[in-house]
């Protein structure tokens, strides 16, 4: 069906954009050099920013009525990761990450998964079932790319009537021996793409840098 399944977040903290992406990369901070099996260890952070105003019409880079609103419950959330992703994808303008080693890096535009590559909705699944501690997995119909993600999802989105052609296939894979389930609830958000951008400065050079995600193209 068209939905998503996503990882919890926070209510963010701080006033306009520029505020809530300092604080947000700043809690990562704080958090990134707890020990690895620390489950509030932060390796990268996400915004998911809400600006207080509501898209009314489809347009070019926005092919959605209600974007805002649909997206975020009209707050902004900070989301603090613990896993390495591998690769980014191209997601909506109102997403922000970055990484704790690096807090003048901002990448706007994309989502960082576990993994992605080009397969039919079958074969997602079934790279998911056979993908140590991956727990869901997204198709997307019009570029083919499969993605999968190994976080513990806490919410299930419906996304069937968020934007004009709904293109997303997306599954949840249970372990019952490690008692956790599925997300049955839905709520609302809404997805769209627009080309990245980013900004670079230095290293912090007490964390350990790791590679960044790179990014998947379809061809």
């Amino acid at each position: 069906p068209d939905v998503l399944f996503v990882e919890g977040a926070e209510i963010a903290e701080g006033d306009g954009l520029s505020d809530q992406l300092d604080k947000c990369g700043e809690k990562c901070f704080l958090r990134a050099f707890l020990p690895d099996n620390d489950p509030k260890k932060c390796t990268f952070w996400t915004l998911s920013y809400w600006d207080g105003h509501e898209a009314t019409t489809p347009s070019h880079n926005n092919d959605h009525v209600g974007s805002q609103a649909r997206n975020h419950a009209r707050t902004s959330e900070c989301g603090i990761r613990n896993y390495q992703p591998k690769q980014q994808l191209k997601t909506n303008e109102h997403q922000y990450a970055g990484f704790p080693d690096n807090l003048n890096q901002i990448f706007n535009g994309v989502v960082f998964v576990f993994e992605a590559f080009l397969s039919n909705p079958t074969e997602c699944k079934d790279k998911c079932l056979e993908t140590e501690k991956c727990r869901t997995w997204t198709w997307d119909r019009k570029t083919s790319l499969c993605s999968l993600n190994v976080y513990t999802p806490t919410r299930r989105i419906d996304i069937s009537d968020r934007t004009l052609t709904p293109n997303l296939l997306s599954g949840c894979i249970e372990s019952l021996a490690r008692n956790w389930t599925c997300p049955k609830l839905a709520t609302t958000t809404t997805t769209s793409k627009t080309t990245p951008t980013t900004t670079t400065s230095t290293t912090n050079e007490d964390y350990d840098h790791h590679n960044r995600p790179s990014t998947t193209t379809p061809t």
